[in-house]
């Protein structure tokens, strides 16, 4: 029998539409899943972003980051901030497909933590906005970091985070929206 931990560390939260695929998941991230649901016949670009853990910060050994996020809350941020991409970059730009994955849980040394893709017809709009995806993610996506140390941990916060850029929990019609 599975304690309730261990059930929420089987699961993948995912949405996925024509355009986006966005995923938080316990499982190690690997790039040819990112590659392989990137890829579109009509783009001639695909451009990508992959965080992985370093073995230091600040002189401090790493030993392993852990993440936790509010998923739902997550989960939203990370499909406006794919929708925002499509709005900017899309149309005569040419950005067809975004793809966000984010690890949770224990991350080891050198494995992946986020990894993005962007296709698109060219590399510009390709390039600009996976640079514009990651910084927007570490502003505004409630992913919270651990880094353990040889000597202890800490939660770290991420420079960029700005609580007042969120989804205002309000909907268009006044309503509360449901995370």
């Amino acid at each position: 029998r599975m304690d309730r931990k261990e059930k929420c560390e089987e699961l993948d939260t995912v949405e996925k539409t024509e355009s986006m695929l966005i995923r938080l998941t316990y499982k190690p991230l690997e790039s040819v899943d990112l590659l392989e649901q990137s890829v579109d016949p009509s783009c001639g670009a695909v451009s990508t972003f992959v965080g992985t853990t370093r073995d230091n910060f600040k002189g401090k050994k790493v030993e392993k980051l852990s993440y936790t996020a509010y998923v739902p809350m997550a989960m939203k941020q990370m499909r406006l901030i794919c929708e925002e991409i499509i709005k900017k970059w899309g149309g005569e730009k040419g950005v067809k497909r975004v793809i966000i994955h984010h690890r949770l849980g224990v991350c080891p040394v050198t494995e992946a933590s986020v990894m993005i893709a962007v296709a698109s017809a060219h590399r510009k709009a390709s390039l600009e906005a996976v640079h514009w995806a990651i910084d927007t993610l570490k502003e505004k996506v409630t992913i919270w970091k651990k880094e353990h140390y040889s000597d202890g941990s800490m939660w770290k916060e991420n420079k960029e985070f700005d609580p007042e850029k969120l989804v205002s929990p309000k909907g268009a019609d006044g309503s509360i929206d449901e995370y």
